[in-house]
């Protein structure tokens, strides 16, 4: 569980990803989207170890976005990470 303090720098994280990553998107079209999105469920668990580095990683997701029942970098799904 974060503290008020890491909502706030949390939500202060999210936006500057937001700033970096919407305007990517908005180039994108949905299958181009789609396609992404495949290839980041493909990689993200090669990259990952799991354990320790799925805490970390998780930390760092945004938990709104991301699929709870088959999150891409912990197998068990992002609510038991």
């Amino acid at each position: 569980m974060l503290t008020p303090k890491g909502k706030a720098q949390m939500r202060t994280t999210l936006a500057a990803r937001a700033e970096i990553t919407e305007p990517i998107l908005r180039r994108m079209s949905s299958e181009e989207i789609t396609t992404l999105l495949a290839f980041l469920d493909k990689a993200l668990p090669c990259v990952v170890e799991e354990g320790h580095d799925t805490d970390v990683v998780c930390r760092l997701c945004d938990i709104d976005a991301c699929p709870q029942d088959r999150c891409p970098v912990c197998p068990q799904g992002a609510a038991a990470g």
